[in-house]
């Protein structure tokens, strides 16, 4: 098992390469702060959605929720989500296009605050 995960987790190169910059994958030996840190998010990542795929699976395969329970369990978690993302964020907010400003005076403070780059 560790070697499937171990195997699975190789494509965090990619990942990083994809978010870092492709440059960032030949680094010349030891990766850069922000290549490391963005593999190491990957292997998580990663490993957390096998994890869930096969709990989901399994729970479904022993009858313990059926697969539309499963479903609008995952959409009423989501909108949970998505409100304390504007809790996290204030000044901002989601609609089916993407991220919006909902307030741009208290979208900037939050930038801000948060040390966006300016």
């Amino acid at each position: 098992m560790i070697d499937a995960l171990n195997k699975l987790c190789k494509w965090r190169l990619i990942f990083a390469g994809w978010h870092r910059g492709s440059a960032t994958l030949i680094t010349g030996g030891k990766p850069t702060p922000g290549v490391a840190a963005m593999r190491d998010l990957m292997d998580k990542w990663l490993i957390m959605r096998v994890e869930n795929s096969a709990l989901a699976v399994l729970l479904r395969d022993k009858g313990i929720f059926t697969q539309e329970e499963f479903y609008n369990a995952i959409m009423k978690e989501a909108k949970i989500l998505d409100k304390e993302m504007e809790s996290v964020f204030p000044g901002f907010s989601t609609n089916e296009d993407g991220v919006v400003i909902s307030d741009i005076k208290l979208a900037q403070k939050t930038m801000r605050d948060k040390g966006f780059p300016e």
